[in-house]
């Protein structure tokens, strides 16, 4: 009992970092109260550890973890220095920040388990509801597109932002679900589904769908081994599950003429922008559409790194002869 008084307040610090990051009052990058509150958690059981003499760190589990941030300091190290640039600097301290997140939330588990996961799974409840009450209530930010079309980034400076705090919340319930059995997830699963809609971001749509499936695809499987399902009707549902996907694909289908500015913005709109891209791009289309003309340009960096900062080196990458030469045999090839 005494053990768990030492470890109450950097608990609740804990849990209210993970309610206060929703709220952006000043631009991202920058020192909130959620900030805050995590540090001083870290701090609280960094030290209690040191008092006791506990080994601080997992090595056997985490030692990958580890080692991949050594690689992300050396490199961002090298070139803040060969090229006098302190951002590699501040974005290093960004990666030391998630490692002192994880490494938070993993003690904090160790040391009370069920009592502190049962009021994290509260807290991250009490967020999907909050969103979803600003989002109702018409009080969200609004992010705007340049060509006038709207979306919806409720409490954050950024509406990818939004989508993926979501997304993050659905995930450690589900988490939560598969470890104590909470019967309400499907609840706060489909009340998180209309703010993600509104926030119109594709790449955490595509995260959720696929979630969705294999974590439909694994509660299916268990029922089927329960209730000992011949083989064969695990193959009529699979065909059928693609067949459905062909028929879905087949009904969203851009227009050749298709245009996102021209149409009613919204998710299934953006997903047609998407396809449109890929169907008259091909992948270097998809390679544009994501920036990631960088790696066909400077392969070198795939394999010592590029390091996290001086983002202007790269910049007009589009305007390289190689890259113009590329795109040039690429779309005469497609005529």
């Amino acid at each position: 009992m005494k053990e768990k008084m030492v470890f109450a307040p950097a608990s609740v610090l804990f849990l209210l970092f993970v309610f206060l990051k929703q709220f952006y009052l000043f631009p991202s990058g920058g020192m909130g109260a959620a900030d805050v509150c995590l540090l001083l958690s870290f701090f609280i059981l960094l030290a209690g550890c040191l008092k006791k003499k506990e080994r601080i760190g997992r090595v056997r589990e985490d030692g990958f973890f580890y080692v991949f941030l050594l690689f992300v300091i050396g490199i961002n190290a090298y070139y803040g220095i060969r090229l006098g640039r302190n951002e590699f600097f501040r974005y290093t301290f960004f990666w030391i920040y998630n490692a002192c997140a994880i490494w938070t939330f993993r003690k904090l588990v160790d040391q009370e388990n069920e009592t502190f996961l049962l009021w994290m799974n509260r807290v991250v409840k009490v967020n999907i509801v909050l969103q979803l009450l600003v989002y109702a209530s018409g009080h969200g930010r609004i992010f705007h597109e340049y060509w006038g079309a709207v979306r919806y980034q409720g409490t954050f400076n950024d509406p990818n932002q939004l989508a993926f705090f979501l997304f993050m919340m659905v995930l450690l319930l589900y988490l939560y679900r598969c470890r104590f059995g909470d019967r309400s997830f499907l609840i706060f699963y489909l009340l998180a589904l209309p703010v993600l809609a509104a926030s119109k971001s594709t790449g955490i749509l595509l995260g959720f769908l696929v979630f969705t499936l294999l974590a439909g695809a694994h509660a299916l499987y268990l029922e089927g081994c329960r209730r000992k399902v011949p083989s064969k009707v695990w193959i009529v549902g699979i065909c059928g599950g693609f067949l459905l996907l062909g028929v879905f694909l087949w009904w969203i289908w851009p227009a050749a003429d298709f245009d996102v500015k021209t149409v009613d913005y919204n998710m299934l709109t953006r997903i047609q922008e998407k396809i449109w891209k890929v169907a008259h791009g091909g992948l270097l289309g998809l390679f544009l559409d994501r920036g990631m003309e960088k790696l066909v340009l400077y392969p070198q960096y795939l394999l010592y790194g590029a390091g996290e900062g001086g983002f202007d080196r790269f910049t007009l990458t589009s305007r390289s002869m190689r890259f113009i030469a590329a795109c040039s045999v690429y779309y005469s090839a497609m005529e």
